[in-house]
């Protein structure tokens, strides 16, 4: 792994500064630089919600869209970890809303699955698609707050216009998603704002 990314690991601050300063970057520490994944420092900051790294991070010039091996960009990573304020920064850095990692899903897909709901919600605002559908499973990222359980999500989702009548590719809605984990509560919600099994 780069001596970058190390910095923004550790937490590091002062390294990374000095790392990216002007003369280093002519002579290697390239903020864009990617280890044996594809993970650059950007991820490592999106991962463990390093405001101040990202910050710097942009100014020095890493490209907020880089993906990793799994197609995963910053974005993602932030919105699998609900790190707002890295978000917030890598979309006013031009980050794309809806980008898809290799298997199509998009940074709401994560967001969804892990319950950030003040994510959730940055995303819609910033013109995610509450419908856009993963390639090979056709889930939604209602699909996916179903799943987990995460029912502040769901209502989120639903007053945004996601599709509430949305199939996977194997035919399954959003109730049988929710019930599949036993979920209840958001198994009800679904049915009384008009979702089938």
């Amino acid at each position: 792994m780069n001596t970058v990314c190390e910095a923004v690991r550790k937490g590091d601050l002062r390294q990374l500064k000095r790392l990216l300063a002007g003369g280093l970057l002519r002579h290697g520490a390239d903020p864009n630089e990617k280890g044996p994944s594809g993970v650059t420092a950007l991820h490592e900051a999106a991962e463990y919600g390093n405001v101040e790294a990202t910050r710097l991070l942009l100014k020095k010039g890493a490209r907020p869209d880089l993906p990793n091996a799994e197609g995963c960009t910053p974005l993602h990573v932030a919105g699998e970890h609900g790190r707002l304020e890295v978000a917030r920064l890598l979309l006013l850095s031009g980050a794309k809303v809806d980008a898809r990692d290799l298997f199509h899903h998009t940074p709401l897909h994560y967001a969804a699955a892990g319950g950030h709901a003040e994510l959730v919600r940055l995303l819609l605002d910033k013109g995610a698609n509450p419908n856009v559908q993963a390639e090979a499973t056709q889930i939604t990222p209602l699909h996916q707050a179903a799943h987990d359980g995460h029912l502040e999500v769901v209502q989120i989702l639903l007053t945004r216009g996601a599709d509430i009548h949305a199939r996977d590719l194997s035919g399954h809605g959003v109730v049988n998603f929710a019930l599949s984990e036993a979920h209840q509560q958001v198994a009800d919600y679904l049915r009384k704002h008009g979702a089938e099994d």
